[in-house]
């Protein structure tokens, strides 16, 4: 399943990767109902939801008007409540917002302030085992930026001695801090980084005020909002990070391990999730340009797995087949398609991509897709193109959903159908050359006057974010 709930203008919707935006309740008589939430504007903060099986998702719902361009961080209660918290625009103050549950959605409380001193920015939330919230925020100090923790023990009404009282402070004195804040059965964690070059960590007891002494995790020269961490099954932490490699490590409560190389490859936006008691890393990885993929490791064993494309309907393609119509015959162009090799994706009769009436390209994979990225290195003029699909008994002609490319720009795009949900259910395999898969046939209907000479066709998006959940 891959539903489309909206569009967003703002380049930072989901926030950091330590976010979370996808929020599930666990009890109650609304156990079940997801919330996805996120800004789909600079200034607002809006929210839809979906009961199983998540394939219908409500109208978005407007949560905030008065967000500053900056990120914001929820968390849920037990049954089912949404706490919120997030800059103000204009005064930068840091704000509380309380979403209770209901039959048709949830009701927006009053706001609140945690604190309204000085400037603000990348707050985090978390509740307690007893649904205590505790809160981090960088606060500018005049010169540079200051990390601070404050809680809440009344369901936010009130942080602290009052929204001027600062809480307890982490760091000091830094350009810029991006922190995530846990709490297991003891204790409560910070994850933070700073000024582009080290991740650290602090923790204390929940019945505590002293904090451990700040332990860098790392150090590097590309450190910045690409972390994650989780408080692991046994109460400790683990913590993934990018440093041009994707790296894990994790603390027993004693000491921390040794790195842990997960890929090889910079990663962005990585996700730190436990499914069935086994810590498993999702992240974004660049195939090439402007394709980007979602990937997936698993620690099984004690070691973590080879990372695999995670959405395998977004990759390169099972086969790739040129039909030339003056020579009847099909070139198989499966590797080139999968490479940004220049000027190798094309008929050997032709060589071009396409060019008279006739000439074909058959896309194929063993899934339902949805999108094509398509590089050329000599753009199409003149000719005219249809797209179509089997149907079991016929080609059917269709509409892309972002227009029909016609080959005649370098590069392309394309969004055949908006979502998985929507690509046509009567698509069927069917047999091309012998090939049996889910084919997309591109046909020329008219002569190119240039013909378009290829070099790369695959499956693959641009993908900036994700948020996951289980």
């Amino acid at each position: 399943m891959q539903t489309k709930i909206t569009e967003t203008i703002n380049i930072s919707g989901l926030g950091t990767p330590a976010n979370r935006k996808l929020l599930k309740v666990q009890s109650g008589q609304y156990a079940g109902r997801m919330m996805a939430i996120f800004k789909t504007a600079n200034s607002e903060i809006k929210y839809s939801s979906a009961v199983n099986p998540y394939s219908s998702w409500s109208d978005m719902v407007t949560v905030a008007s008065d967000s500053a361009n900056a990120p914001f961080d929820v968390t849920l209660t037990a049954s089912g409540d949404v706490y919120l918290v997030y800059i103000e625009t204009v005064t930068n103050h840091l704000a509380f917002l309380k979403l209770s549950i209901t039959d048709t959605g949830w009701t927006v409380g009053s706001k609140i302030y945690i604190y309204n001193g000085n400037l603000t920015n990348t707050p985090s939330i978390v509740l307690d085992k007893n649904e205590n919230a505790y809160v981090t925020f960088s606060r500018f100090n005049g010169s540079s930026f200051d990390l601070q923790v404050k809680s809440s023990s009344d369901s936010g009404a009130n942080w602290g001695s009052g929204p001027s009282d600062i809480g307890e402070t982490i760091i000091t004195g830094a350009n810029l801090v991006i922190s995530k804040i846990m709490t297991s059965a003891d204790n409560v964690f910070v994850v933070y980084t700073a000024d582009y070059q080290d991740i650290k960590e602090r923790h204390r007891l929940l019945t505590g005020s002293s904090w451990s002494t700040e332990y860098t995790i790392g150090s590097g020269t590309a450190i910045s909002i690409d972390f994650d961490a989780v408080v692991l099954p046994e109460g400790f932490l683990g913590v993934v990070y990018n440093d041009d490699q994707l790296i894990y490590r994790e603390f027993n409560g004693v000491n921390w391990s040794p790195t842990v190389i997960i890929d090889s490859n910079s990663a962005t936006y990585p996700q730190l999730r436990i499914i069935n008691n086994v810590p498993v890393v999702f992240y974004l990885s660049e195939k090439d340009s402007n394709q980007i993929q979602l990937m997936q490791s698993s620690r099984i064993s004690g070691f973590f797995s080879t990372p695999q494309v995670f959405e395998t309907r977004s990759d390169i393609f099972d086969s790739v087949l040129l039909y030339d119509s003056v020579s009847s015959s099909f070139d198989e162009k499966t590797i080139e398609a999968a490479s940004n090799t220049t000027a190798d994706l094309i008929h050997t009769s032709s060589n071009a991509l396409l060019q008279q009436a006739g000439d074909q390209v058959f896309i194929g994979s063993d899934d339902r897709f949805r999108f094509l990225h398509i590089l050329l290195s000599t753009a199409g003029s003149g000719g005219t193109l249809t797209y179509s699909y089997f149907d079991g008994l016929n080609w059917i002609a269709f509409l892309p959903t972002n227009g029909n490319y016609q080959f005649d720009t370098s590069s392309r795009e394309l969004t055949l159908w908006q979502d998985y949900d929507n690509t046509p259910e009567t698509w069927q395999k069917n047999v091309v050359n012998g090939v049996s898969r889910f084919w997309i046939k591109i046909e020329a209907t008219s002569a190119f006057t240039i013909a378009p000479i290829g070099s790369q066709l695959t499956s693959i998006s641009n993908l900036k974010a994700i948020n996951v959940r289980r």
